[in-house]
């Protein structure tokens, strides 16, 4: 739910203070600790100590949970702070009263406020508790304390918590530097140099909290590409889904495969797989004899994901072949508009998290989404069950309008298992479950005559929605009051486990 920069800072910001972001009791900070440390030593040895943090104040310098207070310092120590809360005429008294104090003093400044002009001269020791985001502003910051006429050496530390989003931090800003001074001196430099600095120069405006450039490389996940995805292809319409899967098909389906078992694609494929084998048992249906087809259904997620003894009793469609590479069996590769199947042939057709391709666009004579129901009316036998899902943050537009057209496709809403899928704040999707009590009208003119302006509840809006922890495992959700669990198949009873272990 957080972009790329978003997730940086966050990450970032809860490394110089976790208490800033998850107020988790009692939970120290590994870096306040070791900082805390280092300032205490040094003390014993320098009078007057400048510490630079960078990127954030509230809840880092200022706040109940700040890491001046919970470094604990000695008494003796006097402690000020420089920042963009503090007045200009106040800032030069701090200024002064670190020239001329007798006893020990720590003066925190925020990065932002150590501009040209300022003169911290007067101490002998410089602690960057964080990094700014250029080898140019941290050289800048400390030419504050290092200044000309200087009698004395001065010792510059850095902290960097290893293993951490500072590490990648300062790694890069390395990078970035000695690129730029092989360009200086002339000296040829890498592809990766030549893309840092390329970015960097396209990149309109400076934020001093985060890199986007960094932010995209660094936490550019299947899950995240995926979604860029969903986002790029919302109504493209077959055709031109098409002409994208030609340019992107292969990294379309790498991104599916790098997500694995754990994300919202995935616990939509245990939802549906959940809900059919419910209604096949409410039916009496006998499990080998139920048909059951997968439209749009990437790498097989339905199948992967559904109880074990469905698994062989579905037939995977998408228009993707880099979905089915290395596979064989009950996969087709076809569109969901022209299904290579036979009348009234399948018992189930699930359409999740695709319906949103479609284009339908009266005004342009554009009713792609219309026949794509209409297929799958095609190919279901009577009384057979049609589950549409849609992304969590859509849905139907006019449900009485919809329900109206639906009617006129010889569909029925089966109202148990329609609305909106939760399971706490992890997931959330609509769904649409029907069941065909009538062929549909195959001529599509006719059709969109008869139906009329009810044709609007086959659009699409969107709604406000965000998950959180959406790579949680689904065990258990809710539909219309009812609370219905999940059937895993032993391969995600395996993998549900290991994640209730490892939480």
């Amino acid at each position: 739910e957080l972009t790329a920069d978003e997730k940086i800072r966050a990450f970032r910001k809860y490394v110089m203070n976790p208490a800033s972001v998850d107020p988790t009791p009692d939970l120290e900070s590994s870096k306040i600790r070791d900082v805390s440390f280092e300032l205490r030593a040094a003390f014993t040895m320098h009078s007057k100590i400048v510490m630079f943090v960078n990127g954030y104040i509230e809840g880092v310098i200022r706040g109940e949970e700040n890491i001046i207070k919970k470094a604990e310092l000695p008494a003796d120590i006097t402690v000020r702070i420089i920042d963009g809360h503090v007045p200009v005429a106040e800032r030069q008294k701090i200024q002064e009263e670190l020239g001329r104090a007798k006893g020990k003093m720590l003066l925190v400044v925020s990065g932002q406020t150590a501009d040209v002009g300022v003169d911290f001269s007067s101490a002998d020791y410089v602690c960057f508790y964080n990094e700014p985001w250029t080898e140019y502003n941290k050289r800048q910051q400390t030419s504050r304390v290092y200044r000309p006429g200087l009698s004395h050496d001065l010792m510059v530390v850095t902290s960097i918590a290893n293993g951490t989003i500072e590490e990648g931090i300062h790694e890069y800003i390395q990078l970035k530097y000695q690129a730029i001074q092989k360009v200086l001196k002339g000296i040829p430099i890498t592809e990766i140099e030549q893309e840092i600095l390329r970015s960097a120069e396209n990149q309109k405006t400076q934020d001093i909290e985060g890199d986007v450039m960094l932010a995209k490389e660094w936490l550019n996940s299947p899950q995240n590409r995926l979604h860029r995805f969903f986002g790029l292809t919302k109504e493209i319409g077959e055709q031109n889904f098409h002409k994208f899967l030609l340019e992107h098909g292969d990294e379309y389906a790498d991104c599916y495969q790098g997500i694995g078992s754990l994300g919202f694609q995935s616990n939509t494929g245990r939802v549906v797989g959940s809900l059919i084998g419910k209604m096949v048992r409410e039916k009496g249906q006998k499990t080998e004899e139920v048909s059951i087809l997968d439209l749009a259904s990437g790498p097989e997620i339905l199948k992967k994901h559904i109880p074990d003894q469905f698994k062989s009793r579905v037939i995977s469609l998408d228009l993707n072949p880099a979905h089915f590479k290395g596979r064989a069996g009950n996969r087709i590769v076809a569109s969901f508009s022209k299904v290579p199947l036979g009348d009234k042939s399948v018992d189930y057709a699930n359409l999740s998290l695709a319906l949103h391709y479609t284009r339908l666009v009266p005004s342009r004579n554009e009713y792609e989404r219309l026949k794509v129901l209409v297929e799958m009316n095609r190919i279901l036998k009577k009384g057979g069950t049609g589950i549409i899902n849609l992304l969590h943050s859509l849905e139907f537009k006019n449900e009485e309008k919809l329900e109206k057209t639906l009617k006129l496709l010889g569909f029925e809403i089966v109202r148990e298992y329609s609305g909106s899928v939760s399971a706490g704040a992890h997931y959330r999707s609509n769904a649409l479950v029907v069941e065909k009590f009538s062929d549909a009208p195959q001529n599509i003119e006719e059709l969109v005559e008869k139906i009329g302006k009810d044709l609007d509840g086959l659009k699409l809006k969107e709604r406000v929605s965000q998950l959180k922890n959406a790579r949680k495992i689904v065990d258990r959700f809710e539909i219309n009051g009812q609370s219905v669990p999940v059937i895993f198949n032993d391969s995600d009873n395996k993998i549900f486990k290991e994640e209730q272990d490892v939480l």
